[in-house]
């Protein structure tokens, strides 16, 4: 089975204050949460991550809580190199 790539989304800056998302390329919406709370937790982003920031904006930190990462959150997914061919794109909620 090919790798697809499923972007996970957090927050929604149309509605708040900040917004993100992150891609991961894994054989199933499963795998990919897996693998991306997995590297989220080795690279400690929990502990926060520095933002490189324009002259006046000064320590600029995001910090992403692995853990509270769901399948909900997969905004959409390409399954471009399915196996039958066809390719497919869309959001699984």
């Amino acid at each position: 089975m090919a790798a697809h790539e499923f972007r996970f989304s957090f927050g929604n800056s149309s509605v708040g204050p900040i917004g993100g998302c992150v891609s991961i390329y894994a054989e199933t919406p499963e795998d990919g949460l897996d693998q991306l709370k997995e590297l989220l937790t080795r690279y400690a982003f929990e502990n926060g991550v520095r933002l490189e920031t324009p002259e006046g904006l000064e320590d600029l930190v995001v910090y992403i809580n692995p853990a509270a990462l769901r399948m909900e959150d997969i905004e959409c997914y390409d399954l471009s190199e399915a196996d039958d061919g066809k390719a497919e794109t869309g959001v699984l909620h």
